[in-house]
């Protein structure tokens, strides 16, 4: 898990990807974005993930409302953990 939005534009031509189970068949994944989310502590704990059955490319502008919802998913995460 990195800290960076991870993006496969096209995962049938993506050597990583391309035999996968889930690319191969149903659903047929072909774009695949995981923005990653952090526990308050900083521990990476999954992703928030945007896939297609196109290939696609994210401009700017969906660039940045993906990382907006990750910074909402994590600061709800972080919010939801102060109240246990």
């Amino acid at each position: 898990m990195k800290p960076e939005l991870f993006i496969i534009e096209d995962a049938s031509a993506d050597p990583r990807f391309a035999d996968n189970p889930l690319v191969t068949g149903a659903p047929h994944i072909r774009f695949y974005a995981g923005a990653p989310l952090s526990a308050p502590s900083g521990h990476h704990i999954g992703t928030l993930c945007v896939i297609d059955t196109v290939p696609r490319k994210l401009g700017a502008v969906e660039l940045s409302i993906l990382d907006a919802l990750r910074r909402l998913v994590n600061e709800t995460l972080a919010g939801k953990e102060g109240e246990e």
